[in-house]
């Protein structure tokens, strides 16, 4: 990927006004998304879907999405040192199956929901870690049921509300 990058945004490539920056296919294995800004896109500046496992989104930066990243059933993959602001629904979205993540040291800022656990008629995500993320000024900070997963040193910051089950 390349492309030219202002100071203040990662400079190996730019997602934008896309459906999806990047869609992590079912199955998608091994992958590692790295200092990128995904700006404006229409669903989702990422998505792991289901079935993924062992991916890597570090140190990318997030603006005005619809979604920031979602992860739809993914396994064992990490989230870590993210900016992510100014998402139309939510920074981070975790979705049913999604199992065994790292969420860590992010800054979500700006939106109605920070991080979003979906709940439907087969559950929640369990087994997730979000550790050292800065949610802050949004809305909501954290929404939907936590339980099950790993909550540990986030901060919170000016949100509507912290939490909201």
């Amino acid at each position: 990927m390349s492309g030219s990058a202002s100071s203040d945004e990662p400079t190996s490539g730019r997602f934008r006004e896309n459906d999806d920056g990047v869609d992590l296919q079912r199955f998608s294995q091994g992958n590692t998304v790295k200092e990128n800004a995904f700006r404006d896109n229409r669903a989702r500046g990422i998505v792991l879907r289901g079935f993924s496992i062992d991916n890597l989104v570090e140190e990318n930066t997030f603006t005005g999405n619809n979604v920031g990243i979602l992860l739809f059933m993914a396994t064992n993959s990490a989230v870590t040192e993210n900016i992510i602001s100014a998402s139309i629904v939510a920074g981070i979205r975790v979705n049913v199956i999604a199992t065994g993540n790292l969420i860590e040291e992010n800054t979500v800022m700006s939106s109605p929901a920070g991080i979003d656990f979906i709940l439907t008629p087969t559950g929640s995500s369990t087994g997730n870690a979000l550790v050292e993320n800065t949610i802050a000024m949004n809305t909501c900070g954290l929404k939907g049921p936590t339980d099950g997963n790993t909550l540990k040193e986030n901060v919170f910051e000016r949100n509507g509300a912290d939490r909201f089950p």
